[in-house]
């Protein structure tokens, strides 16, 4: 009788050794996954498997059959919060990947996402040297539409997969336009963004951010261009031409060479980055009032689409940069005019010939820089993050 104890004693820890060798085995496999493929809140929730296995493998090791009793209980319950907590945070992941608010008006977002295979963002040919992990904090990035293929080009590099969506409530990746991702980076919920100068803005902003200190670095330049329908028969502007049309010294497209055709102004709204390249190009000369409310376009888009429609708005000259003009919203009907007889390409906005160039920037607070923003920030201005700038269509500089 003894030895049948003994050996049923044996059994049954080799029963529950099993058993838990399984359960280690498998919760090993599965958070192998989870790193790689769940968002960070989702994988805390797992760790009270932990003790949950800790338990179910000791409970084998108990003789009192009450205290074994008590330890399973106790690990069933730790293994019943985790599940608890996976489904509350998984489904609030989930909630916000299926009810993403994000605006395209001024571009197709998902056309440019990280991790897709068909996305059209720029790629390195092979691994970045620098990577975030899941475990690290994750630098919230935001900026600017012209700008959004080349940030997010970041962000599938060196981000984990398992971030949430673009522009969730709980996420890191958001896409917000000029002004506003300004604004979120003055209120502190933005740790890098990634536009025009955003001291062009400090006048325009609350004067409780006027002591706020930002950081900026220069990562590219770009070139300002203006546009025209296909059919208007002018090719060419120069410095001058252009400072009369826009302070409304010049009217009529006949006086640069055109047709007797009444030149159509279109602004773009004055928080935006595109009016602020034009202020910037115009310097101290006062820009000529718009005709009327229609004549101010809010959407980066929407002055293009304008210019691009002749019957309804012939003589209509608009303005944009370059990439975002050419190629993000790039349209048929409409030509990029000339400067002093030279055209905008990316060669020429490199050597600087090209007589309207600007920088583009990454900036923030100063006091919210962590140490994984600066590692970030080091990783886009070294080669490889130079390359996907340059892929993605601007002029890298360094």
């Amino acid at each position: 009788m003894k030895a049948k104890r003994v050996l049923s004693k044996a059994g049954k820890i080799l029963l529950f050794s099993s058993v838990s060798l399984v359960f280690i085995g498998i919760s090993y496999i599965l958070g192998y996954i989870f790193i790689f493929m769940i968002p960070h809140k989702v994988l805390m929730s797992m760790i009270p498997l932990i003790p949950a296995v800790i338990l179910i493998y000791g409970a084998a090791f108990i003789n009192s059959k009450t205290f074994r009793r008590v330890v399973m209980f106790s690990s069933l319950g730790c293994a019943v919060v985790s599940i608890v907590l996976v489904s509350v945070f998984g489904g609030i992941d989930l909630y916000y990947a299926s009810h993403r608010i994000v605006d395209n008006s001024n571009i197709n977002t998902d056309e440019y996402l990280p991790f897709d295979e068909n996305s059209k963002i720029a790629r390195l040919d092979h691994e970045a040297s620098f990577k975030l992990s899941t475990f690290d904090y994750l630098p919230k990035v935001d900026g600017a539409a012209a700008l959004f293929p080349m940030y997010s080009s970041f962000v599938n590099a060196t981000y984990p997969r398992t971030i949430p969506p673009l522009n969730a409530e709980n996420g890191c990746f958001y896409y917000t336009n000029t002004y506003t991702s300004i604004m979120h980076m003055f209120e502190g919920n933005r740790d890098l963004v990634f536009g025009v100068d955003p001291e062009n803005y400090r006048k325009t902003l609350d004067q409780r951010y006027d002591d706020i200190d930002i950081f900026k670095e220069e990562i590219g330049r770009e070139g300002f261009v203006f546009f025209t329908h296909k059919n208007t028969p002018v090719d060419s502007l120069t410095i001058d031409q252009l400072k009369d049309i826009y302070s409304g010294n010049i009217t009529n497209w006949k006086d640069v060479g055109g047709q007797d055709m009444k030149i159509s102004l279109y602004h773009r709204n004055t928080t935006s980055g595109s009016y602020q390249g034009l202020r910037h190009f115009l310097g101290d000369i006062k820009l000529a009032e718009a005709e009327s409310p229609d004549y101010i376009i809010g959407l980066m888009s929407g002055i293009i689409k304008i210019v691009a429609d002749y019957i309804n708005h012939p003589g209509a000259i608009g303005y944009s940069y370059y990439q975002y003009a050419s190629e993000l919203m790039a349209n048929d009907n409409i030509k990029i005019l000339k400067v002093n007889g030279i055209e905008a390409n990316r060669t020429t906005i490199k050597t600087n010939e090209y007589p309207f160039t600007s920088s583009f920037y990454m900036f923030g607070r100063v006091d919210h820089v962590k140490p994984t923003v600066t590692s970030l920030m080091n990783w886009i201005k070294s080669s490889e993050g130079q390359e996907l700038v340059s892929k993605s269509g601007y002029t890298s500089i360094y």
